[in-house]
């Protein structure tokens, strides 16, 4: 529409997002949940972004993604095959106290049923501190 009005639940453009409700305490190399979405059937493009805020000793990697299971980086099939989709960096030690965004990149998913989308984090981290905030997004594609 060019009256400025969002898509309606059904149509093509139809937007959802979810954003994490508080920030999320990170264990070293352990994957936690972020935000989710439940999408309705149908072509959907997701992306998302992590905030990462380290305290204390800064971390040695940092990992966001959109997965299809909770609490589980996607596995490079997931990645593969379009649905899942992952951003990784990795340095000797990022600075401590100072925000990190990563963003997952963009993936898909056409399904005939209601599919829940997770926005997941990972950190590695000798000391100190990880805690994570972000947002889930998908649009319609058809």
């Amino acid at each position: 529409m060019i009256d400025g009005s969002p898509a309606a639940a059904g149509d093509k453009g139809e937007y959802l997002t979810a954003n994490s409700p508080a920030a999320v305490n990170l264990v070293t190399l352990v994957t936690a949940n972020v935000a989710s979405i439940a999408l309705p059937p149908g072509d959907w493009d997701i992306w998302g972004a992590v905030i990462f805020q380290p305290t204390g000793t800064g971390p040695n990697s940092l990992s966001s993604a959109i997965s299809g299971v909770s609490g589980a980086l996607p596995s490079n099939a997931d990645v593969t095959a379009g649905f899942g989709t992952m951003s990784e960096t990795w340095s000797s030690s990022m600075p401590s106290g100072k925000r990190q965004v990563l963003l997952t990149g963009q993936c898909t998913s056409n399904l005939a049923t209601v599919k829940n989308v997770f926005l997941v984090a990972q950190a590695s981290f000798g000391g100190g501190s990880v805690a994570v905030s972000g947002y889930i997004s998908a649009r319609r594609a058809r």
